[in-house]
């Protein structure tokens, strides 16, 4: 204004240049036609006036427009818009930065003088401020309108307080959706004490500790419920929190961003009443082991608490035996894809270790990355107990089919040796054979730790060979010896070659023959071991002739008399008396038995 005022017909313009530096806009002066006809003027060394004093970045001083060669194409401008001189010079801010040019226009020629230039200067210098505030002034109002439009199609609600009141006075309209209440309605009135009542009790003095924390220049972020009074439905956010700072550097202006979580929340829940209701030890784990949750059944059985577990925490609980395996096995998961392994894992409830097989499957983003790993801990104790005792019985039952076949052997060519043609062969051999099989059937009724006692056995072999003739036996000793199972098979060999031969010649076999059978546990007299004492006495009977009795007791005495000390270190006698067999037997037996004495 005080230039245009000057006497001499001087005229003003101002010229912003744009953000890539190469075009002038007009900014102000000269009028709208004349900025509409300049508007969008090239920068460049080979132009005039502004366009090259921007450009070379000095001033461009042209006398008479009309008498320079340049200026040809444009002396129409200059005779329509009345002006002779034109001077140019470019405006830099402080910071050393072109921003446009400053142009001074005369109605005559004009050269430039002294106090001409200290003007131009001086009018430079406000062009400078002008420009920039002109700059701020769009770049602010760019970043309001992308602001705007962010907030406009963002899920998540931005909001704006004032530190001093916290009341808001800015929300985009995500806020209607998540809140179920018009922005008109949350600006009204004390609007932060409205937000208050609408998170629900538990959780208002978090979120008012939150937001002072924040006016008191942190940055916050902290979760809430909130519940909309159109349905009464809750809502979980995820607040964060910032300060803004004016010009002093305190804090004016609150600003935040709140995310609905409500759908994660949810699925969080679902999940984790999912993996709650299962029975194994469900963990979540990152990297090399490091685990980032634990559920409530590994909490309660091993007694650590989920914060306890995360990172390498859970590697207490682990057995000091098996810590290194399990971190080898975490050490190879990345390459191979999976993870498993067999530890053992404490146990609270009785303060010991049992065995748990563990496996975690990765979760893998769109590249195929592993971000994490979803594991479980199954309790296989039992189940290695039940293998261990399979192995036990298996390697049992091969030695025991081992023995059985030697036995059968045997007792095919003892009784081949003894039987006087083919169907005495298989008379005898049937009969032997089911006594074996009794003995096979008694031991495989027992349990791992349980025996045979010698009163199921002989009991078992005088049944087999002559159930009717009970009236005849007497049983006398106490029960519940256990037999070692290496001597029950021989032992029962023995008692049935005396059974056998007591039905066909002896006391089983006649009206008038008794046979009674006495037994006793007494220690031993060199080592104190529990020994068995049997004797098998046979009454009441006419012998036969000897050489019938001897062909029918051949392969029982041999057994009694040679088997029996040689497999069972027993100590043995058997007398063929007037009154018939007399036998005694004492064998070493199960450390456990019921008594040494007490017999009868």
């Amino acid at each position: 204004a005080i230039v245009n005022a000057a006497e001499d017909g001087r005229r003003c313009a101002f010229y912003i240049a744009d953000d890539k530096g190469s075009r002038l806009s007009h900014v102000v002066g000269m009028g709208e036609a004349y900025a509409r006809a300049v508007d969008g003027f090239e920068i460049s060394p080979e132009t005039l006036a502004c366009g090259l004093a921007v450009a070379q970045g000095k001033r461009v001083v042209t006398r008479d427009v009309l008498e320079d060669p340049r200026w040809q194409p444009w002396c129409w401008l200059a005779r329509e818009y009345g002006y002779r001189g034109c001077w140019s010079f470019p405006v830099e801010t402080s910071a050393g930065t072109l921003v446009g040019s400053f142009a001074m226009y005369f109605s005559e020629p004009r050269d430039a003088y002294p106090r001409d230039l200290e003007l131009a200067a001086t009018m430079t210098r406000t062009a400078a401020i002008i420009i920039s505030r002109h700059k701020e002034n769009e770049e602010r109002v760019r970043s309001e309108e992308r602001l705007s439009q962010f907030g406009e199609a963002s899920q998540d609600l931005l909001w704006i307080r004032r530190a001093e009141t916290l009341q808001w006075v800015y929300l985009t309209p995500a806020f209607e959706t998540i809140y179920g209440l018009s922005r008109e309605e949350a600006l009204s009135g004390d609007n932060f004490r409205s937000w208050l009542d609408l998170i629900v009790p538990e959780d208002r003095e978090k979120a008012d500790a939150a937001i002072a924390r924040v006016r008191d220049g942190h940055y916050v972020s902290f979760d809430y419920r909130i519940q909309r009074p159109r349905d009464g439905a809750i809502r979980w956010l995820r607040n964060t929190d910032f300060p803004i700072r004016d010009e002093t550097g305190e804090v004016a202006l609150i600003g935040g961003i709140g995310h609905d979580l409500t759908e994660f929340r949810q699925t969080e829940l679902r999940f984790r009443a999912l993996m709650e209701g299962i029975p194994q030890l469900i963990w979540r784990a990152i990297g090399h082991g490091h685990w980032t949750w634990s559920s409530l059944q590994w909490n309660d059985y091993t007694g650590q608490t989920e914060p306890d577990s995360h990172g390498w925490g859970w590697l207490g609980m682990i057995h000091p035996d098996d810590r290194e395996s399990a971190r080898d096995a975490w050490s190879h998961a990345i390459g191979t894809g999976g993870f498993e392994l067999e530890c053992r894992i404490f146990r609270r409830q009785a303060c010991d270790y049992r065995w748990f097989q563990t496996r975690a499957t990765p979760v893998r983003d769109e590249a195929g990355a592993i971000i994490e790993w979803l594991g479980t801990s199954t309790d296989i104790h039992e189940l290695r107990k039940l293998q261990a005792r399979q192995g036990v019985l298996v390697a049992e039952l091969q030695h025991r089919t081992r023995n059985l076949m030697a036995v059968v052997q045997a007792l095919a060519v003892k009784t081949a040796g003894a039987s006087a043609d083919l169907r005495d062969f298989r008379d005898r051999f049937e009969d032997r054979l089911e006594a074996l099989a009794r003995v096979q059937g008694l031991l495989s009724r027992l349990d791992e730790h349980d025996r045979v006692t010698f009163d199921d056995l002989i009991e078992s072999e005088l049944s087999a060979v002559d159930g009717s003739a009970e009236h005849a036996v007497t049983l006398s000793g106490p029960s519940g010896v256990r037999l070692r199972s290496s001597t029950v098979q021989t032992l029962a060999m023995a008692l049935h070659e005396l059974a056998t031969n007591a039905v066909k010649y002896g006391a089983l076999g006649q009206p008038k023959g008794r046979l009674v059978v006495n037994w006793s546990v007494e220690p031993s007299e060199t080592d104190g071991d529990p020994w068995l004492h049997i004797e098998w006495r046979e009454s009441g009977i006419e012998i036969p002739a000897a050489s019938e009795m001897t062909a029918g007791s051949g392969h029982g005495r041999e057994l009694i008399e040679r088997a029996l000390p040689y497999q069972l270190s027993a100590r043995t006698s058997y007398t063929l008396g007037p009154e018939g067999v007399h036998c005694r037997i004492a064998i070493p037996v199960a450390a456990s038995v019921p008594e040494y004495e007490g017999s009868d």
